[in-house]
């Protein structure tokens, strides 16, 4: 941008200078393409302090030659909204990056973005990506963001998204209204060991699909022992009218990016509505800590918590109804599950080595009196007639999957008392170690186990569940197809 035009959009900005930062007032007109501009310009500043004031117009998403957006490259800039601050439309509306179409990397470090709100936007309303800097502190906080287009908004209306290389950031205190796909995401972080990630105190509300989404690596490079990822006190809220039934809450790495999470504590969350599952550990994934969640208003059809990795911590969690009836609903559906299962064939990029056995996970004083679940009972074809409050199982023993020297669910601890609901029974009852690559786990309260007569016939014979497995796997197909266009929506035509 030459001398002469930048000079002319700062003409309209009130600018000061304090202790040597700029500090800027833009205005919005609510017009386009003025406000992209007003704003693109004050934000070229390094260090500046940029409020945003009244209302600003990024243009049509749905016109990819009437929108815009303001590409942040400068360091240390602190884009701040007063009262009423909103940026209506745009297209990636505030992005470290140009999108589509930028390559990395971007200069943003210690970007702050704070209080403003956006309205019916496309692709992501906060893209922080690309940013290479060991010394980069990044604040997105206090933002309120309002999906005003659904349900025609294509491309989609998605949150705030941080994928980055290096450095601490913090995503606290954003209210998030109608995302049609991931509320919250981050993915395929460099997280050195003193770096941090904390997602603390949002309000994701009448969300569509997979509100929160974390990952940190690729499987295929490595199983990198980076520092923690911190997802605590938020309020995550399903939207009754999702038009793809597999949501996940809370999801701790994913199958459609073939990425996974280490280091990660999920605390004192809330998660209400219809889900798949609650919250979800992906394979690869370790040492993570789930604990006094409250899911006891999500209506779960598979699970409430699903746990794939090793080395994780089940804790004090309170769980709400599991769906036992239905379309997917019977008979793969339970309370909390410690599952072998083997994703490679779904991942979009080579993810290496096969998981690891699921092993040494604990899961102690979990609340499971609102699943309204009986407990296990097979009949004497060794059909599941009945479901119960813990599953240990293997996808080989279903079929799911072909076995690999990884497809074993043992050595995890399951110590579950007096939580499950009343006149059911105990752990003898409710918790079911399936047979055969289900083996060696330590059940307190189960001295004499009970499943052996599940074992007489092959468990592969059990064609209610089999049937169950592939509607759910065609189920998950249609999920992928679901974010694969979605991803494809944010694209220029």
């Amino acid at each position: 941008m030459g001398k002469g035009k930048l000079g002319a959009l700062l003409a309209g900005l009130a600018l000061t200078a304090t202790l040597g930062m700029a500090q800027v007032t833009v205005v919005g007109t609510n017009t386009y393409p003025t406000d992209v501009n007003n704003v693109q310009a004050a934000v070229m500043v390094p260090g500046a302090t940029v409020f945003l004031k009244g209302i600003f117009n990024f243009g049509d998403p749905d016109d990819p030659g009437a929108c815009g957006q303001a590409v942040l490259s400068a360091p240390g800039v602190t884009l701040r909204g007063c009262p009423g601050a909103t940026i209506r439309g745009g297209y990636f509306p505030l992005t470290t990056v140009a999108v589509p179409g930028g390559t990395g990397p971007a200069t943003a470090k210690n970007l702050t973005i704070r209080d403003i709100r956006f309205e019916g936007w496309g692709g992501y309303a906060i893209y922080h990506t690309e940013v290479q800097a060991e010394d980069n502190v990044t604040r997105i906080e206090g933002n309120t963001l309002v999906n005003t287009r659904w349900p025609a908004d294509d491309p989609p209306c998605l949150g705030i998204h941080y994928c980055t290389g290096g450095g601490k950031a913090f995503i606290r205190k954003n209210r998030i209204i109608g995302a049609s796909l991931f509320a919250i995401s981050a993915h395929d972080l460099t997280l050195h060991k003193d770096d941090w990630l904390i997602i603390e105190g949002n309000r994701i509300e009448d969300a569509h699909l997979d509100p929160l989404v974390v990952e940190t690596f690729n499987p295929a490079e490595g199983d990198p022992d980076h520092g923690p990822v911190i997802i605590r006190n938020n309020r995550i809220g399903i939207s009754a009218d999702t038009p793809n039934p597999f949501v996940w809450g809370i999801s701790l790495g994913t199958f459609y990016f073939g990425c996974a999470l280490n280091n990660a504590q999920v605390e004192g969350n809330v998660i209400t509505g219809r889900v798949c599952d609650g919250i979800v550990m992906f394979p690869y994934g370790h040492d993570m800590k789930i604990v006094n969640n409250d899911l006891s208003g999500a209506t779960a059809f598979e699970c409430q918590i699903v746990g794939e990795g090793r080395r994780n911590l089940i804790s004090g969690n309170r769980l709400g109804p599991v769906e036992t009836t239905g379309e997917y609903g019977n008979p793969i559906s339970w309370g909390i599950g410690l599952l072998g299962l083997d994703w490679s064939e779904w991942y979009p990029q080579g993810v290496g080595p096969d998981p690891d056995p699921v092993s040494k996970n604990v899961l102690i004083g979990n609340d499971f009196r609102r699943t309204g679940l009986a407990g296990w009972a097979v009949d004497g074809a060794c059909q599941i007639t009945s479901m119960g409050c813990v599953l240990l199982l293997s996808a080989v023993d279903m079929g799911w999957n072909e076995y690999w020297p990884g497809a074993e669910v043992t050595g995890n601890l399951i110590m579950e008392f007096g939580k499950f609901p009343a006149g059911t029974g105990g752990p003898a009852k409710q918790v079911l170690e399936y047979p055969i690559y289900a083996h060696d786990n330590w059940i307190f309260g189960q001295p004499i186990p009970w499943a052996p007569p599940l074992a007489a016939a092959s468990p592969r014979s059990s064609l209610t569940v089999k049937t169950a497995g592939q509607a759910y796997a065609e189920g998950l197909a249609k999920k992928r197809a679901f974010i694969e266009k979605a991803k494809k929506g944010t694209e220029r035509k």
